[in-house]
């Protein structure tokens, strides 16, 4: 294996701990943190009345069964934008549901995060879906998903630009 970047090479066949794929590139560990920075976002679903909510949180609770947290790994998820508003598809017990999410009050670096997510231009990670059963002082109550990704930085987006 050889990065796509510097050259290092691996023999190895398969990806060694740190290395990453990304839009067809082979990143080793160096490289990928001098394009990317590691970012995690929790964002809240707003929850709606209505039927097929109510097969949502079924499905879910089967899923979750006696857990916490639903682990879901790329690409069984994706951020994107449903009727205007900032969502998440998400696949659970076999189906795909889109949740919409609580954006209102995202500060500005919130929303670009989930733009760059939900462009593709991020390497994304895990979706961790879980309840929030009693509400803190910056977050309400309800179903949160957490999710981490591999952000591009901005120096790899003026270059972009600049191609």
């Amino acid at each position: 294996m050889t990065c796509s970047s510097c050259g290092r090479r691996r023999v190895v066949e398969e990806l060694s701990q740190g290395w990453k794929t990304c839009h067809g590139l082979v990143l080793c560990r160096r490289c990928r943190r001098q394009r990317y920075r590691l970012r995690s976002l929790t964002l809240t679903v707003a929850e709606s009345a209505g039927d097929q909510w109510r097969e949502f949180r079924a499905a879910l609770d089967a899923a979750l069964g006696q857990k916490q947290e639903l682990s879901i790994h790329d690409p069984a998820w994706k951020l994107t934008n449903e009727r205007g508003r900032p969502a998440i598809r998400v696949s659970v017990a076999d189906r795909w549901w889109t949740l919409l999410l609580r954006s209102a009050r995202w500060p500005k670096g919130r929303r670009t995060d989930f733009a760059r997510i939900a462009s593709g231009n991020a390497i994304p990670g895990e979706l961790l879906l879980s309840r929030r059963l009693s509400s803190d002082s910056h977050m309400p109550a309800g179903l949160v998903c957490r999710t981490v990704a591999w952000l591009p930085r901005e120096s790899q987006l003026k270059t972009a630009g600049d191609a």
